[in-house]
């Protein structure tokens, strides 16, 4: 009889641990379930990789990259840039083309809203860039270091109004040539991690064809890798 009485309790409390633990399970699998389904992706003609459009304005903007090898064995011209877009005015990218007889071409493009531009050589596939645009109440600068060889270019102005939206990736100005992977980190805008802002993902389309994809953002936020999937 005292065995019964000290079992009882124990298959009690045997079972409510178990009712515990299937609980926890669940709230696990949910939480799982939340954090892991997959981010509405939105299509652009021109772009692919992530825009951001803080409430209160953009105050800067960054990204690291490898500049990717593009291919131009078509003999067709294309013409694709990497990094930073500010309001569609705004630009620090490497420029990369194609002159339609097979050769390709590695530029800096430098543009300041209210400033100058500058396009010149001193980049290569394979090195490494740091890609920035930062405002403050008497100054706005574009820069463009080239991490590999140490060599950086920059163009600086007087502020003509308020900055609202970074797009961060891949921007297309004509046809996109094919070119490898291209992994972009250290994605930040206004000093916080690209995800902090909530930002829209785009992958490059055509109609129906997927030109280039941007991978969901990689933990803690400021990571993405550019894909190229189908030329024109």
């Amino acid at each position: 009889m005292n065995g019964m009485i000290k079992t009882g309790p124990r298959r009690r409390l045997l079972s409510r641990s178990a009712l515990a633990a299937l609980g926890a399970t669940a709230l696990t699998v949910a939480l799982a379930g939340q954090v892991s389904a997959a981010a509405a992706v939105s299509s652009q003609l021109t772009f692919a990789g992530y825009t951001a459009t803080p409430s209160g304005g953009i105050a800067s903007a960054s990204a690291t990259f490898k500049v990717p090898t593009i291919s131009c064995a078509d003999d067709n011209p294309y013409l694709q840039e990497f990094g930073i877009d500010i309001d569609n005015a705004q630009y620090s990218t490497v420029l990369t083309s194609c002159d339609g007889a097979g050769n390709a071409t590695y530029e800096f493009n430098l543009r300041t809203n209210g400033g100058g531009s500058f396009t010149g050589p001193g980049v290569s596939p394979g090195n490494t860039v740091l890609a920035s645009i930062w405002q403050t109440t008497s100054t706005i600068e574009t820069r463009l270091t080239d991490e590999t060889t140490g060599v950086f270019w920059y163009d600086s102005a007087s502020p003509t109004g308020g900055l609202s939206s970074a797009s961060i990736g891949g921007i297309n100005l004509g046809d996109t040539p094919p070119f490898t992977k291209v992994a972009f980190s250290k994605c930040q805008v206004n000093a916080l991690y690209l995800g902090y802002e909530g930002p829209t993902q785009y992958n490059q389309t055509s109609g129906s064809t997927t030109l280039v994809t941007a991978s969901r953002l990689g933990s803690p936020g400021d990571s993405f890798k550019l894909t190229f999937k189908h030329e024109i």
